[in-house]
């Protein structure tokens, strides 16, 4: 399961929710991926049929891109990570994101123009094209969006700023799983 969403660096708030619905524990792996690389693990122990809360600030390394790989040898989980911006000493808003697993075709319904896109590559480098399909069900390639090149194990994020006003679908087709 993957989460892209939010930063490690200072003026962000990371808190991780983990449900395990079974009755056995598990034991949750929680891998950070940053925009260069690897930014740690971390293990979250999850009691059966409950859920837990984890902060992960000042657990992985600091970085302005954040994907999360979260994975379990046994059992199942739900994952939420909800993640607070903080400017100065006030609040500047809260997103709750959840996650989906690697693949190398992949469609984010109702992306308003201006947004960012965030792409993690959990293999060796590669390259993916962005498709973007309008309200009228027109589709078109992203200007600079055909065959991006992205690292090995790096995260990487898009703008969809300059793209005409409206919302529109978002497709991703990689080489290899995203």
């Amino acid at each position: 399961l993957w989460i892209t969403a939010s930063a490690t660096s200072v003026g962000y708030s990371n808190q991780l929710l983990l449900t395990n619905p079974g009755a056995a524990p598990i034991t949750v792996r929680v891998d950070g991926l940053g925009g260069a690389g690897p930014l740690g693990t971390v293990r979250v122990a999850v009691p059966g049929r409950s859920t837990v809360r984890h902060t992960l600030d000042g657990l992985l390394a600091e970085d302005s891109r954040l994907a999360l790989h979260l994975s379990t040898p046994a059992g199942t989980f739900g994952a939420t990570l909800q993640n607070q911006r903080i400017s100065g000493t006030s609040g500047a808003g809260v997103d709750f994101t959840t996650g989906a697993p690697a693949a190398t075709e992949l469609t984010i319904p109702g992306i308003p123009e201006g947004s960012t896109l965030r792409i993690a590559n959990p293999g060796e480098a590669t390259t993916f094209t962005v498709q973007l399909t309008g309200e009228n069900g027109t589709t078109r390639t992203l200007p600079g969006g055909e065959d991006v090149e992205i690292a090995a194990n790096s995260v990487m994020d898009l703008t969809l700023a300059g793209i005409d006003p409206g919302t529109y679908a978002v497709q991703v087709r990689g080489a290899q799983a995203l």
